[in-house]
């Protein structure tokens, strides 16, 4: 075994090392190299060495006769943002202008590293990802260095079958032997992995939230939360629970006694300027037109809350505003800013509705789809406690304020809506999973369990496959996530259990990303089990 930095790697794995290095020390233009480990920390050693052993180690003196140059290979994380490594490797040189300096510097290449990272992100994110390793040779032209990117198998497997474009022009690949990266290891029998030592990105991943893209007609008016226990040869009812004897408290301001007064006007001034903050950060045709729609929705809303009397025609208005965010949102475009324009608008139509039952009844709940919006308002926040980096406690006010509103929401079903109520339990186990991060793990894993095990009773695994399919996948990764904290045998048994019945779902050739993700989460289970089971 041979020691690098800190971490000792097999004599196999130190002699694909020497190969990659001097692969890239060769520096020829516009290659592509994929290094494959599924150990992060390996990975983590390899690739600080990489940087260490290429930058100003590579003998210049017979192959051009200035050998003064500062060499450097450069080590990128993958902008989930924008997950394309040629546009972040551009960008580097746009705010590091001084290493183009051809005279000075000579930039040997850049690895990236992360790319792991977008199994936990939507699928839009990861088919952007996908897209974009397939305009590889369009984009290639406008570099000079080499690249390397750091994959586990999963991914592996993932841009073969679904980028051959890219794969056609990949100059080599240098995969790496190892385990996944563990869970810490086990002090006795009995004991669980020490919870001091940080979870690998290797855990299993989960499928995030869904938002309704259509709004299917509600009939809220039906409220029947009658217990009824029937099972026959033929017929198996399965019954909600009852709605809570009055609506949750909501902790953003909503007074829930109508007032005839039109809403104060700083409302209405606070959501125009977050609105056009938002089209300020956009140039040309897409700003006008911009512009031109949210014009529209902003005046109408203006005009109406010129009105003494509250407008269910308001409402509306401020639907349309949320609506038109909200499919931004969806279309791959967000932002801080977006999220909060979104979240505003859905909450003066949730505050509308609770202050005027009367009028707003004359409307159909396809108009005003109060449930739906719930469950997206819900959604948006779960969105925006991911999307702020800098105050863990502001995440944690906006997750909590996500499982209101989605308890809010099963509050307001009938019986019949057993579709919406497994979306909603599937949305509420995500969020409690999230909640778990922050406070009460075993608490609020336990949760999230209790959730996706409610919504899986709901689901049509008929037809509606692949959502079935990604409930038991969030529940297997529940039960793993609460294997750390209790009944490690018990609830990695019942992870392995959803996995199993998961992966039955999909096909490699039809859904490759769900399909590896699944894989992957289900030899994860394994390897943790044969941990506890290996015990004398």
């Amino acid at each position: 075994m041979i020691d690098i930095g800190s971490t000792t790697i097999s004599q196999l794995n130190w002699q694909i090392y020497q190969r990659l290095k001097q692969a890239l020390s060769l520096n020829l233009r516009r290659q592509i190299f994929i290094a494959v480990c599924d150990n992060q920390q390996l990975r983590n050693s390899l690739v600080e060495n990489l940087e260490v052993d290429l930058t100003n180690t590579i003998d210049y003196t017979e192959k051009t006769p200035n050998n003064n140059k500062n060499i450097l290979f450069v080590t990128l994380n993958l902008n989930l943002n924008n997950p394309n490594p040629v546009t972040q490797i551009n960008q580097w040189f746009t705010e590091n202008p001084e290493y183009k300096k051809t005279q000075e510097y000579q930039i040997l290449g850049f690895q990236i590293i992360g790319i792991e990272s977008l199994t936990k992100q939507p699928s839009t994110v990861q088919w952007s990802f996908i897209s974009n390793l397939k305009k590889i040779e369009t984009n290639l032209s406008t570099l000079e260095s080499s690249i390397l990117l750091w994959i586990n198998r999963p991914w592996l497997n993932t841009i073969k079958k679904s980028a051959p474009e890219f794969w056609h022009w990949h100059t080599g690949i240098f995969e790496f032997e190892g385990d996944p990266t563990p869970i810490a290891p086990r002090k006795n029998k009995s004991s669980l992995p020490n919870q001091q030592t940080s979870k690998s990105s290797l855990s299993p991943k989960i499928s995030p939230p869904s938002i309704n893209t259509v709004r299917p007609l509600m009939a809220l008016e039906q409220k029947s939360y009658t217990t009824i226990d029937v099972e026959s040869k033929n017929l198996t009812v399965h019954l909600l629970p009852p709605a809570p004897q009055k609506l949750p408290e909501l902790p953003i301001g909503f007074d829930q006694e109508p007032e005839n007064t039109p809403l104060p006007k700083w409302e209405l001034v606070e959501l125009a300027n977050l609105v056009w903050s938002e089209i300020s950060r956009k140039s040309g045709e897409e700003k006008t037109s911009l512009e031109k729609q949210q014009f529209q929705i902003l005046k109408q809303i203006q005009d109406l809350n010129k009105s003494k009397y509250p407008s269910p025609e308001l409402a509306i208005a401020y639907q349309a505003l949320g609506d038109f965010h909200r499919d931004r949102v969806l279309a791959g475009e967000i932002s801080e800013q977006s999220l909060i324009i979104a979240i505003r608008a859905y909450e003066m139509v949730i505050e509308w509705t609770f202050q005027d039952t009367g009028n707003m009844s004359q409307f159909s709940p396809s108009q005003i789809p109060v449930l739906d919006i719930l469950n997206d308002l819900a959604t948006l926040y779960w969105m925006l406690s991911r999307q702020i980096k800098s105050s863990k406690s502001d995440s944690l006010v906006y997750l909590e304020r996500s499982i209101i509103l989605y308890q809010m929401a099963i509050g307001e079903i009938n019986p019949s809506q057993e579709e919406t109520y497994a979306r909603l339990q599937k949305n509420l186990g995500l969020a409690y999973g999230d909640l778990a991060n922050y406070q009460e793990a075993e608490k609020n894993w336990q949760k999230s369990v209790m959730a996706y095990q409610e919504a899986t009773l709901y689901l049509d695994k008929v037809t509606h496959t692949q959502d079935y399919a990604s409930t038991l996948n969030n529940l297997g990764t529940a039960y793993w996530n609460l294997a750390q904290h209790t009944q490690a045998v018990a609830h990695l048994q019942g992870a392995i259990s959803a996995y199993t019945e998961a992966i039955d779902y999909f096909t490699p050739e039809i859904e490759p990303l769900n399909y590896a993700m699944i894989q992957n989460n289900l030899g994860i289970a394994y390897w943790n089990l044969a941990q506890f089971q290996q015990q004398p």
